[in-house]
């Protein structure tokens, strides 16, 4: 693991499909190089479209081997997604949003770890 890997993320601005290609491709790159848990902080993103919204779920839920939680989301940085969403999508992508911005900011440490022992 590199000396100066960062623990938490602090993500700015608009947040689509290349932004969260880069953030899904090095989050792999962490868990590659020996680190198991990363905190999103995004509490600077403006907007969320929808490739956002599946790449932060499938974050969360483990897809690049970390255990990430997120921080900051609140359902404003997916007005403009929700609000052009076909009806049949709304109530599907609605409690997505949800479900992201009430995760706990900190998820349990990873089994067999104690505190400050998680790389």
């Amino acid at each position: 693991m590199y000396a100066h890997t960062p623990r938490t993320l602090v993500l700015a601005g608009p947040l689509d499909a290349s932004e969260t290609k880069s953030l899904l491709d090095y989050c792999r790159l962490l868990y590659g190089s020996g680190q198991t848990r990363l905190h999103i902080d995004m509490t600077g993103v403006t907007e969320c479209h929808r490739a956002a919204l599946d790449g932060l779920q499938a974050l969360t839920t483990g897809a690049t081997g970390l255990a990430v939680s997120l921080g900051g989301a609140h359902r404003g940085q997916f007005t403009a997604l929700l609000s052009a969403a076909e009806p049949s999508d709304a109530e599907g992508l609605g409690d997505s949003v949800h479900a992201l911005c009430c995760a706990p900011a900190d998820p349990e440490p990873v089994a067999g770890t104690s505190p400050g022992s998680e790389r």
